[in-house]
């Protein structure tokens, strides 16, 4: 509750006429227990908002993602959403949207017989080109190569 200090501050403030009633210390007791539970949700909801920011990040590997409206969605700025995810997981949001599409192009590669280009504007990359110029950086080898040594019974090798 709220702390015999501030009841005796809030005392000496109203002189001996005793302005406060005790409803006045009732409800702000309650406004003090607002504002710790704000404040406790906001520091201890770091990890947490880190998660659904995961989660949100992880929903644009098919489709073009919009920081701004996840940001909106998630009630923050979109300086806060990039601030915080790059505290709790190590990177940028565009960074971990692209290794998500990455890692979805490599399983596509392997698993389906899509051409490149239809792997690149299903990812929602720009063109077939820009798409490979990524996964070549990341995995040294081009999509198309990619493919070859998966039918060669290759291993993967992440860069």
């Amino acid at each position: 509750g709220l702390g015999d200090v501030y009841k005796r501050q809030l005392f000496a403030l109203s002189g001996s006429g005793g302005i406060f009633s005790d409803s006045f210390f009732v409800f702000a007791d309650g406004v003090h227990k607002i504002v710790t539970e704000i404040a406790s949700s906001v520091y201890s909801e770091s990890p947490s908002l880190a998660v659904r920011l995961k989660n949100e990040l992880s929903q644009c590997v098919y489709r073009k993602a919009d920081l701004d409206g996840i940001s909106r969605s998630l009630g923050i700025s979109k300086t806060t959403l990039i601030r915080t995810f790059r505290r709790e997981c190590g990177t940028t949001p565009y960074r971990f949207i692209l290794d998500e599409k990455l890692r979805a192009a490599r399983s596509l590669l392997r698993t389906t017989d899509m051409s490149v280009k239809e792997i690149a504007y299903l990812l929602c990359f720009t063109d077939e080109h820009y798409f490979s110029r990524f996964f070549a950086e990341r995995y040294s080898v081009s999509p198309k190569a990619y493919r070859a040594r998966r039918e060669d019974g290759g291993r993967d090798r992440k860069k």
